[in-house]
């Protein structure tokens, strides 16, 4: 049926023709009004966006000017042109993948790359027609399915993954990278569609790591190799020196065949000399430990007012000599985390220089003062002459002494510099304050002990020693390599009474005078030819005969570590060289009454 036969039609024509006439009436009107503006105002501007066919849209902008001929004249010009926001955002992401300066690609849901950096390009040698490209094609084959592993994850999982790959680069370079992958695009339904991912150079960083670890390693077989001398170093300094001191003792105290007053002056001088050597290579030793980082240190709470005391009553006699008056002043008692014999080690160090650079007569004190931020502060101050300015900034250096006392005041310039370390090695540290003609005080700041559980503070006092009994022949084998040690031990035992000694140079060939002679006392050296006094204390120690004779370490090596070998390896006491006469003694009495009650029972 025709529309013309059609009411419908007819109607539709109505509406058309009357929906055309209110358009044309708005045209008119709109018409009127711009001739309205532009006669009252003389022009008339406005801007009208228009699109275009590729999706970018314009800014036209349209004027009208009155002549003064009456004659309106129009003008349209682009103002400024727009792009799309999809067109603005592809824009974006080709200028970033284009500028970035690390390997960046995104991958659809089958693995292939649809678009990369130039950087990416670059590294792999693809041109721009090089695209839809797989990881297989780019990576071994233990990379590419490291990377096809983790891009799936990714894409089934819709979680970040961040890992570390390895791989040559086209020169053949092994290159490191930290690689993170992102799902970038997802369908309607939730599905992952592309997979973007970034990788970070991490070569240098790893080669850095790498010379670094080398450099630690290095330092730590050093370190092994710097203990091991230092041992080695420790064991042949003190046996000389234990028979330069051991022999000097004897003689000193040799009633039977006494020395004139010049042969003991003459003595005085080789002890002196002798004590002087041995605190001189203690020193050195501890210094070299410390710098070695194998310093072993036992931090407990003391009470620091008891250990001034006890520096104080070591070191009267030099005190005494000096005509010097030492004191401790008033103070509150607390407590400091410390290594006791560490402490007392740094604090006759500071009182003895006070006492050795002060004046005739004069004065050291010594006192504890709390400080803020839960530190307190031990204190020596002398009434000396002070110290010159031009030595103050090598104070703390090894082997640095005024001039003006140098070689007349004994010392071995290492005391402050070693008391500097040791305070720093227990978090404490060191000062001092000087005045020239008034005297100087040194001090020494440590952290205090927070509600720690009361501990005895009983000061290591020397042993007297113990009369042996003379009712029964009491036996001791003394292994030892070196002969000038074993005369040594054979005149101090000589002295004592009631004990027979045996004696053996090698281990093997003391093992033997053990089956032999079962001696009460044994006393082992460590360093010994062939077999070496742990491995001889473990065989004694397997043997049910033999394993309760107490046997006594005798070793040049005093390092903290080879102390707590000694102890763990289950030697009785130790003793070392040089051999301290009243030490001994009272080592030896002690584990001979020790062993001669045991068989009594």
């Amino acid at each position: 049926m025709s529309c013309n036969a059609s009411p419908g039609c007819e109607q539709e024509k109505t509406v058309k023709s009357a929906s055309g006439r209110v358009v044309l009436f708005s045209l008119l009107n709109g018409c009127v009004l711009l001739l309205v503006a532009i006669a009252v105002a003389g022009f008339y501007n406005r801007e009208l966006p228009v699109s275009g066919q590729r999706g970018e849209w314009y800014a036209l902008l349209v004027s009208f000017l009155l002549l003064v001929t009456g004659v309106i004249a129009g003008f349209v010009w682009i103002k400024r042109c727009y792009l799309s926001s999809q067109k603005l955002l592809a824009g974006r992401l080709d200028g970033v993948l284009a500028n970035i300066p690390v390997l960046v690609a995104i991958r659809n849901r089958h693995g292939l790359i649809v678009a990369c950096s130039n950087k990416f390009r670059s590294f792999f040698g693809l041109s721009v027609d090089d695209m839809m490209v797989s990881n297989s094609q780019l990576y071994p084959p233990d990379v590419a399915a490291i990377m096809n592993s983790e891009i799936d994850s990714v894409r089934k999982e819709g979680k970040h993954a961040q890992f570390e790959i390895t791989f040559p680069d086209l020169t053949g370079r092994q290159r490191t990278f930290d690689l993170y992958a992102f799902p970038l695009n997802r369908s309607v339904d939730g599905i992952v569609e592309e997979v973007g991912s970034f990788a970070v150079e991490l070569t240098e960083l790893r080669i850095t790591e790498a010379a670094m670890r080398q450099a630690l390693e290095d330092a730590e077989t050093a370190n092994r190799a710097k203990s091991e001398f230092l041992s080695r170093m420790s064991h042949e300094l003190r046996n000389p020196m234990n028979a330069i001191i051991g022999f000097t003792q004897l003689l000193e105290d040799d009633r039977n065949n006494p020395l004139s007053d010049d042969q003991q002056d003459s003595l005085h001088e080789i002890s002196k000399a002798g004590h002087h050597l041995l605190t001189l290579i203690n020193e050195v030793l501890d210094l070299a430990r410390i710098e070695s980082g194998r310093l072993s240190l036992s931090l407990e709470a003391l009470e620091p007012r008891e250990l001034c005391l006890e520096c104080i009553s070591l070191l009267r006699p030099l005190a005494e000599k000096h005509g010097i008056t030492v004191t401790l002043a008033p103070g509150t008692p607390a407590r400091v985390k410390a290594d006791r014999i560490r402490l007392r080690q740094v604090l006759i160090n500071l009182v003895s220089n006070g006492i050795k650079y002060n004046r005739d007569g004069g004065k050291v004190e010594v006192g504890c003062d709390l400080e803020p931020d839960s530190f307190l502060r031990i204190w020596v101050r002398d009434t000396g002459h002070g110290i010159e300015p031009e030595f103050l900034p090598s104070l703390f250096q090894p082997f640095e002494r005024a001039a003006t006392v140098d070689g007349l005041i004994e010392g071995t310039g290492i005391g402050l510099v070693l008391s500097k370390r040791l305070t720093e090695a227990m978090g404490g540290t060191i000062g001092f304050e000087t005045s020239l003609g008034c005297g100087s005080l040194f001090w020494v700041e440590l952290v205090q002990a927070e509600q720690m559980e009361e501990m005895e503070m009983s000061p290591d006092a020397p042993t007297a020693p113990l009369p042996v009994s003379s009712e029964r022949t009491r036996r001791v084998l003394y292994v030892e390599d070196n002969l000038a040690n074993m005369r040594l031990v054979k005149k101090i035992i000589s002295g004592l009474g009631g004990i027979e000694l045996l004696t053996a140079e090698s281990a093997e060939a003391g093992l033997e005078l053990v089956r032999i002679g079962r001696p009460h006392l044994i006393l082992m050296d460590i360093n010994l030819p062939g077999m070496d006094g742990f491995e001889a204390l473990g065989l004694l120690r397997q043997n049910p005969e033999t394993r309760a004779i107490p046997v006594i370490a005798v070793t040049a090596s005093v390092m903290a570590d080879q102390v707590h070998r000694l102890k763990e390896a289950g030697f009785d006491d130790y003793l070392a060289k040089p051999i301290n006469l009243q030490h001994f003694v009272a080592a030896v009495d002690a584990l001979l009454d020790k062993n001669a009650s045991e068989d009594t029972k």
